[in-house]
């Protein structure tokens, strides 16, 4: 009868699964623990911009920072409190500001506070008293440095710093005035910066920059210049133009040419510049003040400044300046005979020469001369800036004297000639020539005359093919 009844029980239980009324039973949910709650950190009302009573709004300036730490936070609020005092970026005048004044050195107050998740609040505070004495101060100082500016008429960039010195106490009081005002809340007359610049812009127009040759940088194609890219600075007031030592130049060209690019004038108010590659049609150099060195923070009132350009100047046979200085006698007096030939025979040759050598180079020439120096030490001595200056030299002695007689009438003189080639920019002995000629006339004048046209033509054959040649210069 049991077993009846359990395998009743299982029937029953299979014919309920297969008819689809087995009851789902949902998984039971986790139980969550209760999470213990953190207590709300208010902030002190001084990490709210709320000044406390020991640091009053009315004698003190305060900033109040947050950070991940007391550091952070501290150094996050001195960095606000140096801006509260000294105002925007922008408007500070940082090439005159005194350190002091910028690092804000005294002992400031704190006040440190924690927040939430481990953060921290950082209030800093400094007297307003201080920023003003400081500022004070700071101007009279710069008074000082301005007053102690003294002008010398001889040098005229000494105006240029007096009129920079002017400005920037006139900036420094425009400055002040606007702190003054925001940190102690009492107006002020700022002091007006307008007239001393455009004093300073017109100051860049008296300026001028001219080439020290200005014919051009010499040389030769293909070969080293002779001179350095220089030119001459210098003041032109309302009476006599003034070399200007010290300006700073900018020396501009194409790549590689220049050996440097920028140079200070000296006391004779020149500044040049090597070139470093051998000198071609397109070797050309600009020059302009350098407005951020003369100027610095106050270069762009030097906005507009104009650029002086230097050419090169391609000496050829045809183009260069040729030119005499010979010595000729006869009969015991100064004789052209030779000379007038010589040069004839050159310009048939189509040889370009000076008229004559410039009468002030010549009487240089030959005073160096006279000093025991050679011919190579008279043309280094020429100013470059001569415009007179010859680019080839030729120098020498011609003479005639009695040889002999033949018959009671006839008289034979022999003339001699000893001449040297220069180069005119660097003295360099390009060539020597020396002739004899002999001739027979009926008195001695003419045969003097006779012999010494036969002379110049010699001279003049080996001269012409000497000039032709374009000198091979040494490459240093």
């Amino acid at each position: 009868m049991r077993l009846y009844k359990v395998f009743a029980g299982i029937v029953l239980l299979a014919l309920g699964a297969c008819s689809g009324s087995q009851k789902i039973v949902e998984p039971a949910k986790p139980v969550v623990e209760p999470q213990p709650t953190r207590p709300v950190v208010e902030k002190p009302l001084w990490a709210l911009g709320i000044y406390p009573e020991d640091m009053p709004e009315s004698h003190h300036l305060m900033a109040v920072a947050e950070g991940k730490t007391k550091q952070e936070a501290t150094q996050k609020a001195e960095l606000l409190l140096h801006d509260k005092f000294l105002g925007p970026k922008g408007g500070r005048p940082f090439q005159v500001l005194p350190r002091s004044l910028a690092q804000l050195s005294e002992p400031q107050f704190t006040k440190t506070a924690s927040l939430a998740e481990g953060h921290f609040a950082v209030a800093v505070a400094a007297r307003r008293g201080y920023f003003t004495t400081a500022l004070d101060q700071w101007l009279a100082e710069l008074e000082k440095q301005v007053s102690g500016q003294l002008v010398d008429a001889a040098q005229p960039l000494s105006q240029l710093n007096k009129l920079l010195f002017r400005l920037r106490l006139a900036r420094g009081r425009s400055y002040a005035c606007a702190r003054l005002t925001a940190v102690l809340k009492s107006p002020c007359q700022a002091t007006p910066a307008e007239a001393l610049q455009k004093e300073i812009s017109g100051f860049a127009s008296k300026l001028k920059i001219e080439p020290v040759i200005a014919t051009g940088i010499p040389g030769y194609l293909n070969q080293p210049a002779l001179r350095p890219a220089e030119v001459l600075v210098f003041y032109q007031g309302e009476g006599q133009a003034i070399a200007v030592q010290g300006a700073e130049l900018i020396f501009e060209a194409s790549t590689s040419l220049l050996a440097e690019s920028r140079a200070q004038t000296e006391i004779d108010g020149r500044a040049g510049v090597k070139l470093k590659l051998p000198l071609l049609e397109s070797s050309t150099v600009s020059v302009r003040l350098d407005a951020q060195k003369m100027l610095g923070d106050e270069h762009q009132l030097w906005s507009k400044l104009s650029k002086v350009t230097l050419k090169p100047r391609i000496l050829t046979t045809k183009s260069r300046k040729i030119a005499f200085y010979l010595e000729e006698n006869a009969l015991g007096q100064s004789v052209p005979w030779a000379t007038n030939s010589l040069r004839d025979s050159l310009k048939k040759a189509d040889i370009a020469l000076q008229d004559s050598l410039d009468p002030e180079v010549k009487q240089q020439l030959a005073e160096v001369i006279a000093q025991g120096k050679n011919w190579s030490q008279a043309l280094q001595s020429l100013p470059d800036g001569h415009r007179a200056r010859p680019d080839i030299l030729i120098q020498g002695t011609i003479e005639s004297h009695f040889a002999s007689r033949m018959g009671a009438r006839s008289v034979w003189h022999e003339a001699t000639g000893k001449l040297s080639i220069y180069e005119g920019w660097s003295g360099r002995v390009l060539g020597e020539v020396r002739q004899t000629a002999r001739a027979v006339a009926i008195g001695e004048e003419a045969a003097s005359r006779k012999a010494l046209t036969a002379l110049a033509q010699l001279l003049g054959e080996e001269l012409t093919r000497l000039l032709r040649e374009e000198p091979a210069l040494p490459k240093s």
